[in-house]
């Protein structure tokens, strides 16, 4: 037993190696330290690189595990040799603390319920022992999981922005008409009209429904153009009884907002131009870039209810629009039953004009048409924002019929309207809960009214024709001039139409509204690619991180605009502290460093230190060495009590036999004394 602080020191050396390497891994991770698309190193290997770090630590572990038994040694030695004594379940302490079962050991609780002389010193020994136990069995997968880094979307910086529309432009509550719309009561091709870019739904969406069949599948969402992006659009198709797949009790649609998504696009162009001229080249190297920006999105539900009938029924004409807010679940019966959702009917009889005008668009040879209806009893009703009623004079799937249509508009706050890099200037909107709207009491959004003035620009007359855009698109959906649908499914392909129409529609307000402000630094707007100060705040501070603020604006154009804020994402390999599970593993690593330096300073100030009895072979020896003791009578075939392990024990030397150790027991240490340090025993 060396009092030394030389040999102290250099027995401390145990913990050089795993104490760096932990500091290592807290100061990467905790930092933040982006590596790149690739794991540094040869191309294409990164499998071979995580199997190489996953061995290193398992390494790491290991000898982290060796420094916690020099810490524990070292106080059971103490106190074994110099101190009170130790209760005997306490001896094996730095064998058995790398299984989490020692705490439960009859080891453990023979040491705990030991007849302490000083309570200091017990509870020191215990609060030693469970954590030790608790680092043996974490510091393994603390290290993995902070030497591996992880493949995942970072933050790599971004901006604060403005378009040059106010919110109530951009998201009204409340459509109307005016004035600048009235050229878009024929189709002229104007896309910033609410009917903008109707053929790509009719011919990538509308079109597949002739060849669709029960429990088939349709295309769900498309990209269609803006000014200077492609927004998705995600429509859902409600289910019909024992009929389509998809588990909705409406058809849904919802599309981003142009001005947002065009302004989205430009931000990446100049976030990659950024990235490109920064000091620091890492970010170029990665899988993937995704932009994000928070913003509102609409998004309808529409419920048609088919009616038909002869000359009778148009004289007591009757329009039945399904109560959206009744809407409720019913299973049928029978393995071939589907779930379906069932609504009451709120039955309203039109006023003489709307009465004459359906009986019109339903005369011999008229096109399918539609009489939009925003009536406030009607409204109430039908719990909708907007109704319509659709009118077929002639069909391939029946004769005349009409729809009575309840629409429901709503805005979604806060989506996530995401860009690629890989797919420059392609907007979409995460939406969730939209894949499965059951019912509309679920949704808590707030409603958007459109007037039925402005709704009837969503279904313009066709320039130089006869027709309407509606009567164009039930063309393509067989429902009208050639074959296709079947009669079961009108309302829906009917409903779909509805749906696309209104929310493409909604998304197109504000259409001509741009980004404004002045490129922070630079002189020559015109020319936004000298790079100036405003390329550093579009990137992170650090290596990781959100960016700031690259535009200028004064505060009477904020009066008139809206802020949003743009954020970058890189995909690749990085180290990170994000996660509540690299978080604990960074306390864990934490937790060891303090205690390996808390070992080593005590050591070097008093140092104290050996190298004895931390094996079992070397405890057995000493053992096999000693007296007996009556203390251990009834043990030969094993130890099966705990008051065994209370007994008091230490390691003194014989003075029967000079230079002698052994473990001495209350009943055999007459004749002993305590050891002194820098003698050699035996």
């Amino acid at each position: 037993m060396y009092k030394n602080r030389i040999y102290a020191l250099l027995r401390c050396l145990v913990h050089i190696i795993p104490v760096s390497l932990a500091l290592l891994l807290v100061v990467l991770n905790a930092s933040g330290h982006y590596i790149g698309g690739e794991l540094t190193g040869e191309n294409n290997q990164d499998v071979s690189k995580l199997n190489g770090l996953s061995f290193a630590a398992k390494l790491h572990e290991l000898f982290m595990l060796a420094s916690l038994t020099t810490v524990i040694f070292t106080y059971i030695r103490r106190e074994l040799a110099f101190g009170d004594g130790l209760p005997f379940g306490a001896v094996f302490a730095g064998l058995q603390f790398t299984t989490v079962s020692f705490l439960w050991s009859a080891e453990f609780f023979g040491t705990i319920y030991h007849e302490w002389e000083k309570r200091r010193k017990k509870w020191y020994l215990i609060s030693l022992i469970i954590v030790c136990t608790l680092l043996g069995v974490s510091v393994g997968p603390s290290s993995s999981n902070l030497m591996k880094p992880r493949l995942e979307d970072w933050p790599a910086g971004g901006t604060t922005f403005w378009v040059n529309a106010t919110r109530d432009t951009l998201f009204p509550t409340e459509i109307v008409d005016r004035p600048e719309l009235s050229s878009c009561a024929t189709d002229t091709g104007d896309a910033s009209c609410p009917y903008g870019a109707w053929q790509v739904l009719a011919q990538d969406l509308l079109a597949f429904w002739p060849r669709t069949v029960r429990l088939g599948s349709l295309p769900q969402q498309l990209f269609i153009p803006g000014r200077t992006s492609m927004r998705e659009l995600m429509l859902r198709y409600r289910t019909i009884d024992q009929g389509l797949i998809w588990g909705n009790g409406y058809s849904t649609a919802t599309v981003p907002n142009s001005a947002i998504s065009d302004a989205l696009g430009r931000l990446g162009g100049y976030w990659s131009r950024a990235v490109y001229a920064a000091p620091s080249k890492k970010l170029q190297f990665r899988k993937e870039v995704t932009f994000t920006v928070e913003a509102p999105q609409p998004m309808t539900f529409a419920r048609c209810n088919f009616q038909s009938g002869n000359e009778s029924f148009l004289q007591n004409l009757t329009l039945g629009f399904p109560a959206l807010g009744s809407g409720h679940i019913a299973s049928g019966k029978g393995p071939a039953s589907a779930t379906t959702f069932d609504f009451d009917t709120f039955w309203h009889i039109p006023d003489s004009d709307l009465a004459g005008a359906i009986t019109s668009m339903l005369s011999p040879g008229s096109p399918p048409s539609i009489a939009w209806i925003d009536s406030s009893s009607v409204l109430r009703g039908s719990q909708s924002t907007l109704n319509a009623v659709v009118a077929f004079s002639e069909s391939y799937v029946n004769g005349p019929f009409i729809c009575s249509c309840s629409i429901d508009t709503r805005l979604a706050e806060d989506v996530l309207l995401t860009g690629k890099w890989s797919w420059p200037s392609r907007v979409s909107g995460d939406l969730p809960g939209f894949d499965n709207t059951g019912t509309l009491q679920s949704i808590n959004k707030t409603k958007i009214f459109p007037s039925a003035a402005w709704a009837r620009y969503l279904n313009p007359t066709v320039l130089g024709e006869n027709r309407t855009i509606f009567s164009e698109m039930a063309s393509m959906t067989g429902l009208w001039n050639s074959p296709g649908s079947d009669l079961a499914l009108s309302p829906l392909v009917v409903e779909s139409i509805l749906s696309l129409m209104t929310a493409n529609g909604i998304s197109r307000n504000a259409y001509n509204a741009t980004l404004i402000g002045d490129l922070k630094g630079l002189d020559d707007q015109s020319n936004p690619w000298n790079l100036s100060d405003w390329a550093l705040e579009f990137l992170p501070r650090g290596q990781l991180g959100e960016g700031g603020s690259a535009f200028v604006i004064s505060e009477d154009a904020q009066q008139n605009a809206t802020m949003f804020h743009m954020r970058a994402a890189v995909n690749g390999w990085a180290y990170s502290g994000d996660g509540k599970t690299q978080k604990v593993a960074l306390i864990v690593l934490l937790l060891y460093v303090l205690l390996a330096f808390g070992h080593l300073c005590y050591s070097t100030w008093t140092g104290n230190t050996s190298g004895a009895w931390d094996t079992a072979p070397e405890i057995t020896a000493l053992a096999m060495n000693s007296r007996p003791t009556e203390k251990l009578e009834n043990t030969g075939a094993g130890l099966t009590t705990l008051a065994v392990f209370k007994h008091t024990v230490r390691v003194q030397e014989n003075l029967h036999n000079p230079g002698h150790v052994e473990i001495v027991f209350d009943d055999t240490k007459d004749g002993c004394r305590i050891m002194r340090p820098n003698r050699a025993y035996r």
